[in-house]
Parts: structure tokens; C-alpha cells; sequence
């Protein structure tokens, strides 16, 4: 469970050169990566088995708040509709990796 942090922070640190660069769908692709790379590993669900309503039901077992699971599949929204539904400025970009930072950090401490 320790190298889900490690490897999402990695993954994090790429999506920002990403979003430096304005480069949107690769900067969404990494950032839903490493939120489903997070949870998977965090959570110990193959990868096969990862939805939204597994996370969902395990994070409130897990007693993380119902915000945060909110903010979470929220995040995971905007980003796969960033990828099949291309709008322009990057601002909503930095407030998705803004919000992808804190909400792993939030998971790190309720779970």
C-alpha cells in the first residue's frame, strides 16, 4: 500500500510537466492514471475488478468521507470527459491537478 503514494506523486509530478506544457489529453490521461493507479494499489483492487462504484463502496467502508469520495469520482469524471470531449483553457486543468494532489493526500490520512 506505501508505493501507491510513491507511484501516484510520480505519476502527479508527469501530468504536471504535462500541464506546464498545456499538453490537455496526455495531461488528463496521466492524471486519471495515477487517481486509478492510486486507488487500485491503495485500496487492493485489480485492475480489472476497478470502477467507480467498487471505489465508492469500499472508501465508505473505509470510513473516508462521502466529500472527498465525492470530489474523487468527480475528478475522475472530468478527466475522462476531457479525453473524449475537448474544450479549451487550461485553467480547469490546474484545478484538476489541484484537486487530484488533495485528494490523494485526503485518502492517505482517512485510510
Amino acid at each position: 500500500f506505501r508505493k501507491a503514494n510513491k507511484m501516484a506523486k510520480k505519476r502527479m509530478e508527469t501530468a504536471n510537466k504535462l500541464l506546464k506544457e498545456n499538453n490537455r489529453k496526455n495531461f488528463y490521461d496521466e492524471t486519471a492514471r495515477a487517481l486509478w493507479g492510486y486507488l487500485g494499489d491503495k485500496l487492493g483492487i485489480s485492475q480489472s475488478e476497478l470502477t467507480k462504484d467498487k471505489v465508492r463502496e469500499i472508501l465508505l467502508t473505509k470510513n473516508v468521507n462521502e466529500e472527498t469520495t465525492k470530489n474523487l469520482l468527480d475528478t475522475l469524471d472530468i478527466c475522462e470527459m476531457a479525453l473524449f470531449a475537448p474544450t479549451s483553457g487550461s485553467a480547469g486543468m490546474e484545478k484538476v491537478y489541484q484537486n487530484a494532489i488533495e485528494l490523494i493526500a485526503k485518502i492517505e490520512e482517512q485510510v
